[in-house]
């Protein structure tokens, strides 16, 4: 599941530590899910990201094209 992290991250001009730190994801797992490494991040990882980011879960948790 490839999720429109990156699309988003870079809208708001934020660099994977940042939004590592916002988040209190790491780097490493944000990257992950960012690339579609991983196959299903948990619900309460998605919700994380969507608070920092300012998305709906529902727009953070899309697969990308």
């Amino acid at each position: 599941m490839k999720i429109k992290l990156l699309e988003y991250r870079e809208q708001k001009q934020l660099t994977l530590a940042v939004l590592s730190k916002m988040t209190g994801l790491g780097t490493g797992r944000l990257s992950e899910i960012e690339t579609g490494a991983t196959s299903d991040p948990r619900m309460s990882t998605l919700i994380k990201i969507a608070g920092a980011l300012d998305v709906t879960l529902e727009l953070v948790g899309r697969k990308r094209n």
